[in-house]
């Protein structure tokens, strides 16, 4: 009796070895039956391996999207190819589910790069089924995204004359002390712009002049980005600042645009290099809009002061960043506005 259950034993574990050794055979050769498929770009085979779902490169899509994703790819790189490097490791994660890694090099665009990758396989319906496709890269640039994600800005303040973020965590973080600051505006994740107000004692007579400063979210450290004008203005003698009106940042997030004082009867446009405080004066504006999206992107809706047939008064127009003139709405408000709504 204890001979025949030793025998059975043994039998029962040959046998389980044997099934196991097998199925990892099976395994490496569905992970080169999947490596040809996608270097010959054969989709009927590749549809057959996937499950109906599969977390694919950390997203979890339908087999569907699955084989559309390697369609785009295919046809984008016609000259695709992909190897396996090196052995292929298999592991059983449980009684019906193998995980497989594996270096693959993909070549495309006379580039190779090679990946470590994975997959895994259940056995659904008694086929063996991809439920898993991926690469260490990718999982480390996604983690590296979402983690960039929770540190970004949401919105920035102002309480109490001091500047305050929040990230999209809802952390809360108060970025400037001097109770003499105003107009935040995102500049990135890392830092923010905004004006400061500075109290001064003149020769007659107190004044403020203002500056442009850029805080650091993480550090708090600040960084003064202008103070003076390049020049002195018709009403004061002086090349100090005193307003920054309609601050606003430049489309490729290089500059700021605002309107300054600078003649006896009007204002400046000036765009300022926020890297190296550099001014470019525009032209005469009392106020200014940039156009975002469509045919007149990076141009202005603008009215300045001039002298026309009714004398002096404030006139609309559309402006390139030269001053050119592109459309005149003379004295008519309602008719720019009526021309903002229609490109937007």
């Amino acid at each position: 009796m204890r001979l025949s259950q030793t025998i059975g034993m043994i039998i029962f574990v040959l046998t389980a070895l044997t099934s196991c050794t097998q199925d990892n055979t099976n395994m490496k050769d569905l992970v080169v039956k999947w490596n040809d498929a996608n270097s010959s770009k054969d989709i009927e085979i590749l549809s057959e391996m996937y499950d109906d779902s599969v977390l694919y490169y950390t997203v979890n899509k339908s087999k569907n999207n699955c084989i559309q994703d390697k369609l785009e790819f295919y046809n984008k790189h016609p000259d695709f190819l992909q190897e396996i490097v090196g052995e292929i490791e298999t592991k059983k994660t449980n009684k019906n589910e193998y995980k497989c890694n594996f270096q693959k090099r993909v070549k495309y665009n006379n580039k190779s790069e090679v990946f470590d990758s994975y997959i895994n396989f259940k056995k659904i319906n008694n086929k063996w089924r991809i439920i898993t496709e991926g690469d260490l890269t990718t999982d480390k640039n996604v983690m590296a995204s979402t983690a960039m994600k929770k540190n970004e800005l949401k919105k920035v303040f102002v309480k109490e004359k001091n500047i305050y973020a929040v990230r999209s965590n809802d952390e809360q973080i108060q970025l400037t002390f001097n109770n003499s600051d105003e107009n935040p505006i995102k500049y990135n994740n890392e830092s923010v712009l905004f004006i400061r107000a500075v109290k001064e004692q003149g020769t007659y007579r107190p004044f403020t002049r203002k500056k442009l400063m850029l805080v650091s979210v993480d550090d708090l450290t600040e960084r003064v980005i202008t103070e003076k004008k390049p020049f002195k203005d018709g009403n004061d003698q002086s090349n100090e600042i005193f307003n920054i009106n309609s601050l606003t940042l430049s489309l490729d997030r290089e500059s700021l645009y605002f309107t300054v004082e600078k003649w006896m009867t009007a204002n400046e446009l000036v765009k300022v290099n926020i890297e190296n405080g550099r001014w470019t004066e525009l032209f005469s504006a009392e106020y200014f809009e940039i156009i975002k999206s469509g045919k007149h992107k990076g141009h202005f809706l603008i009215s300045r002061s001039e002298i026309r047939d009714k004398g002096r008064d404030g006139y609309f127009m559309l402006v390139n960043e030269k001053g050119k003139v592109l459309k005149d709405f003379g004295d008519s408000e309602e008719q720019m506005i009526a021309f903002k709504n229609i490109i937007q």
